[in-house]
């Protein structure tokens, strides 16, 4: 999908690490889009959905609602570039003031984004500058590049999903980083308190599909042909950038019977307590829907869980027995071991 860039501005805070003396300074005017700038917010955007340490969280609602958020829905009514330019400002305001309340925090340019991908967003990054060299007639010059591919800090608001009252999405998502540092942020953009990992939803639902097969009581084949249909599903989302939706996951593991899975994972005394939509998949969590692990007395193993029962398996006298290694394999061991 093709990326759609609305506004864009860059500002600057200074400020002195452990000191409290963040000072705003002010782009005039929003950049003319360009496709450098499309490329730029690409990139941006792909840096971020790809960091894995995120969490997603809602805004305050009722009396709390934050300052951030109520010059974000004024500018939302009208989303002019002067109207833009002003939310901007009045953000970047609040961001140094934040930054203030966190004397380890550091200043850096404060990119803000408007832009629409899957869906619209807000982007607010803080970037800093990192050394580099460029090529100028066969000669090496050294010249300072935005470094985007480590960002300071940095969040998102699905716009879509926050003027939606009935998504399934939490449509705030920013960077952890170290608690210190990153609560600021957090506190910024105005976050509750109730907050999820991809990590941690991912893990949950992983804990819920196995207790659904188990209690299910499908044959080990019947278990590890759904197990392989569920990882192909969930991996293609992540690869893609796609949240994954629940219901989908329901349907794909039985068709005949499509909202079994889904009410079993909105039953309140299991305790899983897990999103109709997990915003991103996480990969190493997926990842055990397919491979096996186990890293314990000397023995460090991890193996393809098709392969069980095949080329691994466990005999009558519980020796796990490895068979129809090739013979490069079988080599390297001989190589090192004998």
């Amino acid at each position: 999908m093709p990326l759609t860039l609305h506004h864009m501005i860059m500002h600057k805070i200074d400020k002195t690490q452990h000191q409290t003396n963040a000072t705003p300074v002010y782009k005039d005017s929003p950049f003319s889009n360009n496709e450098t700038l499309e490329n730029f917010t690409d990139s941006l955007s792909d840096t971020f959905t790809r960091k894995t340490s995120k969490e997603y969280a809602n805004f305050h609602s009722g009396e709390n609602i934050s300052q951030f958020q109520s010059i974000l829905d004024i500018y939302l009514q009208n989303s002019t570039e002067d109207t833009f330019n002003i939310f901007s400002r009045q953000a970047t305001e609040l961001l140094a003031e934040k930054m203030n309340t966190k004397p380890a925090s550091t200043g850096g340019f404060v990119v803000i984004i408007d832009y629409t991908l899957s869906s619209r967003f807000l982007l607010i990054a803080l970037v800093n500058k990192k050394d580099g060299y460029t090529e100028d007639d066969l000669n090496i010059i050294a010249t300072e590049q935005l470094n985007i591919e480590q960002l300071s800090m940095a969040g998102f608001v699905n716009i879509d999903n926050h003027q939606n009252p009935n998504s399934s999405f939490r449509p705030l998502a920013f960077m952890r980083g170290t608690r210190e540092v990153s609560d600021y942020f957090s506190s910024f953009l105005g976050a509750a308190e109730n907050r999820e990992t991809s990590a941690h939803m991912t893990g949950v639902f992983i804990r819920a599909f196995r207790d659904f097969v188990h209690d299910r009581g499908y044959d080990y084949t019947e278990a590890e042909t759904i197990t392989q249909r569920v990882f192909s599903f969930c991996d293609e989302k992540r690869q893609n950038k796609e949240p994954l939706d629940i219901a989908s996951v329901s349907n794909l593991i039985d068709p005949d019977n499509p909202n079994d899975f889904f009410e079993f994972t909105q039953e309140q005394e299991r305790g899983y307590a897990l999103n109709t939509v997990i915003e991103t998949v996480d990969k190493r969590k997926i990842d055990t829907l397919r491979t096996f692990s186990y890293k314990g007395q000397g023995i460090k193993l991890t193996f393809d869980k098709q392969l069980y029962n095949n080329t691994i398996r466990l005999d009558d006298n519980n020796n796990l027995v490895i068979s129809d290694l090739d013979e490069e394999f079988l080599a390297k061991i001989r190589e090192e071991l004998e």
